[in-house]
């Protein structure tokens, strides 16, 4: 509850950031779920939805405890935060980091974002290049493979520290 009050003082700051980082940390050290994990998934899904600089970070903390329950209440979870999220515009970026989230549970859930559609294997365009003249560099951009699916196969669904912290030690 101090992380929320302070999410509500300062909101995006970089020391709500820190804030959830040193949750994060901990919330890795759980093997269950208990009577409280409602109410903490509430609260960190609320200062996502107030806080887009805090996506990453509060996605570590949602995949950490979403690998924790069964299917049919991650699938309810799930449900839930998307909907939750779609009454934002502009929610491509948080929709990468819920897709990372929810990484076993890619198939069950559409997003928007093309960068999440993509990892799902499905043709669509990045940006715009209708301007470039040139049809071998357009050939060579629609052909290009930006997903690396190989290191996707190698992430575990929960999502760690050194993913989203440019400074957190690789012991932590």
């Amino acid at each position: 509850m101090l992380i929320k009050q302070h999410a509500d003082l300062f909101p995006n700051s970089g020391s709500l950031t820190v804030a959830l980082s040193k949750f994060h940390k901990r919330t890795l050290k759980l093997d269950e779920v208990d009577i409280t994990s409602k109410a903490i998934i509430s609260v960190i899904v609320d200062i996502a939805y107030k806080n887009p600089r805090t996506y990453p970070v509060c996605f570590a903390i949602l995949s950490k405890f979403i690998s924790l329950l069964d299917d049919r209440s991650q699938n309810t979870l799930i449900q839930k935060i998307q909907n939750k999220f779609t009454k934002l515009n502009n929610v491509g970026y948080m929709e990468v980091w819920f897709q990372r989230a929810i990484k076993n549970k890619l198939n069950e859930i559409e997003l928007n974002e093309p960068l999440c559609k993509l990892v799902k294997g499905e043709k669509v365009n990045i940006w715009n290049s209708e301007w470039i003249s040139s049809c071998k560099l357009t050939k060579l951009m629609d052909s290009a493979d930006f997903i690396d699916k190989d290191k996707l196969d190698e992430a575990e669904p929960i999502i760690n520290s050194l993913e989203f912290n440019l400074f957190a030690q690789a012991s932590g």
